[in-house]
């Protein structure tokens, strides 16, 4: 299956993306276990919420959704600040685990997102693909822009453009195995701010049976001395645009909102001009 796979990614025409797109889709479906070493940067100007995280997964698909499984260590900063934590997200099952070593606690749970945003942000580094390959076939209008290299793995470069924003896609695509190794979006979220998201694998590898992988992978192996507490679901924020404003009574009310945009102490220094009639 594998052999025939990379034969036809090198006999795939080299300007019809949609080819390339549909043998990477291909390509995910028959990865059913794997690891890799991955960073993924989210930011968003106007919120001033940027971060980064840089873990290893370990994946095992399944057709049975009980057999599914996966492993996600991570370690999550924030850009901007000083928050700085490692974090442990496991699937086993149906069950999920999530630790924090920062807090010292753990949560159990049938969902992944059971630890509010950094669970969040551990999951991201499972997402493979920002989007279904055949949707962005289809519907994102893709092209090829050449050949490029993710360190020493040759890869095909395709950029998209998807109705829901719309979203600007550019993906890395090995021309060896078609899983990526590079993605990056940027979607427009109102008032001139955009979203933009980037997921680098840094090594992947591809396991054989479930004999290979190390033992207790899909374990959670709770740290002796940490906490039971209860999850905290993730709450998407809320968009600039949607927000309810209130006037404000005072000068300093009206002038709260810059307060962390103008933070010296957080490295949000601005110039600010104030005029008023004379």
């Amino acid at each position: 299956m594998a052999l025939l796979l990379a034969l036809a990614l090198l006999l795939a025409p080299q300007d019809d993306a949609r080819a390339v797109l549909e043998q990477s889709a291909a390509a995910r479906a028959a990865a059913a276990r794997g690891r890799y070493d991955a960073s993924f940067v989210e930011s968003n100007a106007l919120e001033w919420r940027s971060w980064a995280v840089d873990g290893t997964v370990f994946w095992r698909d399944h057709e049975n959704d009980l057999g599914k499984r996966f492993r996600i260590e991570a370690e999550i900063r924030e850009l901007r600040g000083e928050d700085r934590r490692r974090v442990l997200l496991v699937r086993n099952g149906k069950r999920y685990v999530f630790v924090d070593h920062k807090a010292r606690t753990y949560t159990r749970g049938d969902v992944p997102l059971i630890g509010g945003e950094p669970s969040r942000l551990a999951y991201e580094l499972l997402t493979l693909f920002p989007a279904e390959p055949t949707k962005i076939a289809s519907a994102g209008k893709p092209s090829l822009r050449g050949n490029e290299s993710m360190g020493a793995e040759p890869c095909r470069v395709v950029v998209a453009s998807t109705p829901d924003g719309p979203t600007d896609h550019t993906w890395y695509l090995s021309a060896r195995d078609g899983l990526p190794r590079l993605w990056e979006t940027r979607r427009p979220i109102g008032e001139g701010d955009s979203l933009h998201r980037r997921f680098t694998i840094k090594k992947l590898e591809l396991i054989a049976s479930d004999d290979d992988y190390p033992p207790e992978t899909f374990v959670s192996g709770i740290p002796e001395g940490y906490r039971l507490v209860e999850p905290v679901p993730y709450v998407p924020p809320t968009p600039a645009a949607a927000r309810e404003v209130t006037a404000p009574t005072t000068l300093v009310e009206s002038l709260q909102p810059l307060r962390e945009h103008f933070n010296a102490e957080r490295g949000h220094t601005r110039v600010l001009c104030l005029f008023a009639p004379t």
